[in-house]
């Protein structure tokens, strides 16, 4: 009589580099006190199938820069993304089959942008990879409010189809940008003293401030009336690019009283300043 048994087992390891090693004792009885023993030795394999143990990927990155490009244009430059290949003495000697891609994996959201990325077969010196070097951009159009930050992920990855020798590695390096919006800087006259015309009806005259922004955007000023005599008129003449606005107010009582301006300077990126002006009209 003759008999076959079989049966599936799966051992696994979780010390890097080492290929577990199994024995196995099979015993095979004929219910009548016979019996036979045998021991089966066998060593493990990783997922590729191959006892050669895969190359170990480490990543970085450098500087991170932002540039203004105007009207709400911004590019972020991610400069220095290395990655760095490991190589176990046992891989075979051509290692030019090793392949290598960088990009982006979550851009932004809400916010268009298109990514650059990287690709290539890894470049080899001597039995030695070199480690892989480039620059990441992400450009489009992002409006931020005094201050806005941006998370997303590089993603470095490594592989070969090698046959008996394919291995995939992947390594994710976690970004953030933070643009801080400096809001601009504003001085303005306390109080300003116009003269009414010879009848006395209307005083015009023109007011004027300073304003800086440190982050160089240009600056838009719009002009609002907040008190006023009662009965009076007030007309004001502005440009949104200029820091002056003539200001007129009339009355027929030749009562003119005092009024408050106030001046909003704003960066056009969210973030603004104001002042206020107390103005009187003096009879001639």
């Amino acid at each position: 009589a003759s008999a076959s048994c079989s049966e599936t087992f799966s051992v696994s390891t979780n010390a890097p580099g080492v290929m577990p090693y199994v024995v196995f004792r099979v015993r095979m009885s004929d219910g009548r006190g016979g019996m036979f023993e045998h021991f089966v030795s066998a060593w493990g394999q990783d997922w590729s199938g191959s006892s050669v143990i895969p190359p170990a990927l480490s990543v970085g990155h450098g500087e991170v820069t932002i540039s203004d490009s105007g009207a709400g244009e911004y590019t972020v430059v991610i400069s220095d993304v290395t990655g760095t290949l490991t190589i176990n003495s046992a891989w075979p000697g051509d290692r030019n089959l090793i392949s290598y891609s960088a990009g982006i994996t979550n851009p932004p959201s809400g916010i268009t942008w298109v990514v650059d990325s990287a690709a290539g077969p890894w470049p080899i010196q001597g039995t030695d990879p070199l480690p892989v070097t480039v620059s990441i951009r992400l450009y489009g159009k992002w409006k931020p409010v005094e201050q806005e930050t941006l998370n997303f992920t590089v993603r470095f990855e490594a592989w070969s189809d090698e046959a008996g020798y394919a291995f995939h590695r992947v390594k994710d390096i976690p970004v953030q940008v933070v643009l801080e919006n400096t809001p601009p800087q504003v001085n303005a006259p306390a109080s300003v003293e116009i003269v009414s015309t010879e009848d006395e009806t209307w005083g015009c005259g023109r007011i004027s401030v300073e304003a800086f922004d440190a982050d160089g955007d240009a600056l838009e000023y719009h002009w609002a009336v907040l008190e006023k005599s009662r009965g009076a008129e007030v007309a004001l003449s502005e440009n949104m690019e200029s820091p002056d606005v003539v200001m007129c107010a009339g009355t027929y009582e030749r009562k003119f009283g005092s009024y408050t301006l106030r001046v909003y300077v704003r960066d056009g990126h969210g973030a603004y300043a104001y002042r206020d002006v107390a103005v009187t009209v003096a009879e001639r």
